[in-house]
Parts: C-alpha cells; structure tokens; sequence
C-alpha cells in the first residue's frame, strides 16, 4: 500500500496547467505509459470517443490498434465516488481530484493536485492483481484523424 501511495505522490509531480473537469472529449488521443526506468517496449495507448462509448486501445508492435485487453465487463464507464474509492487509496483521494472512465480491468483517470486545480496529469490503473497498479501516462498526441 505504501508503494502504491508513493507512486501516485511520485505522478502527481508530473502536472501541467489547465483546471480538471469530467473526461471529454479534449482528453481524447495517444499516451504513452512512463515509467522510473526507461525501457525499450514503452506501451503506448489511445483514448477516443464514439458517440456516448469510450474504448482504449492499444498499440501493437505491427502499429496498428487493438481493444485493451479485457475479458467481461469491458465497457469504459464514467466513474462514481465509490468507483474512485477502489481505484485509488484514501490518502491518495486527499490529495488529488480525479476523474476516471473503467471497467473490470483498469481504469483510464486524469487529475489535478488539490494545492493546484489547475494542474492535470493522468494515470492507467490496472485491476490484475489484489491492489490496483497505477501506471503514468503521458500525453504524446491528439486524436488521430478518421478515428
């Protein structure tokens, strides 16, 4: 739990200006996963909007995209409080204001700091395993066209 929490204080050092409100559809486009240790297989993510329906992709090595794995539950859904209850920790939800789109498997979020709401950073977390695995994203793009 203490790295957990520790990795969330450590992404929130990442913010840049522009206040958070519910995910639209200006969060729409290409992010890439961050990391302490800079590695060769940087995974690399998009966010785009349908109509009312949201969907994560992923990047294959061939280039194209793919569905983020999941196998039930797979419909991205705006988070509720409870919702934000599981995916973060208490102490973390003192510091920061997310919001989130998830399903059974992870959970899309971007947030500001609460000493400074017009920060905005986001977040990946994982549902694989007993605690959540928070996973720092980096915005490296818009929505690509025809998408």
């Amino acid at each position: 739990m203490k790295l957990l929490t520790a990795t969330l204080a450590a992404i929130a050092l990442t913010a840049c200006a522009a206040p958070v409100t519910a995910i639209d559809g200006g969060d729409e486009g290409i992010y890439a996963a961050t990391g302490r240790q800079p590695t060769i297989n940087v995974r690399t993510f998009r966010l785009a909007r349908s109509a009312d329906l949201w969907t994560l992709e992923e990047r294959k090595p061939d280039g194209a995209w793919a569905q983020f794995p999941c196998s039930a539950d797979c419909a991205l859904r705006k988070s509720a409080a409870d919702d934000l209850k599981r995916i973060f920790p208490a102490q973390t939800l003192s510091e920061i204001v997310p919001h989130c789109l998830h399903n059974a498997a992870l959970a899309f979020c971007r947030y500001s700091i609460v000493q400074k709401p017009q920060s905005r950073s986001y977040v990946l977390v994982t549902f694989a395993g007993t605690e959540p695995i928070p996973v720092r994203l980096a915005r490296i793009g818009p929505r690509p066209e025809g998408k």
